[in-house]
């Protein structure tokens, strides 16, 4: 980002709770007044219908981005809710090494398949891609 001053970086880290690698901080807008940081609770909290966020940059950008701002209400429920979970996040915290553990295992058998290949992320989700055929067609398995 430093290397790249004229250019805004926009990251959703909207899964970054779904991961134990280090991510970009709150405090990294600081020192790169270029970036923007899109974060959301009710991922991050377990509570996806919430559908709940937020952005962190520095004060000029979000002047900016105000501009373009469509207005978009929250309902009181899921404002209350946030705060609520903000407040309390203990008793929201997901599982995260455990689910690692679960992943890596359903990789391992996954991968023992002659027909899919396993392409792992740092998250807790991944993908598998057919060698052959199309996803459609695992449908007509029986």
């Amino acid at each position: 980002m430093a290397a790249n001053r004229q250019t805004t970086f926009v990251v959703d880290q909207a899964y970054v709770a779904f991961t134990t690698e280090d991510m970009l901080k709150a405090t990294d807008v600081k020192t790169n007044e270029n970036l923007i940081l899109v974060q959301s609770i009710s991922k991050a909290y377990n509570t996806p219908g919430l559908r709940t966020g937020y952005v962190v940059a520095s004060p000029a950008k979000i002047q900016e981005i105000a501009t373009f701002l469509i207005p978009w209400s929250v309902n009181t429920l899921a404002i209350e809710a946030s705060k609520y979970i903000l407040m309390h996040p203990a008793q929201f915290t997901l599982p995260i090494r455990k689910w690692q553990r679960e992943t890596a295992e359903l990789i391992y058998q996954l991968s023992k398949f002659d027909g899919v290949e396993v392409l792992p992320s740092a998250t807790t989700f991944f993908l598998v891609r057919l060698k052959k055929g199309l996803a459609a067609d695992l449908k007509n398995i029986s």
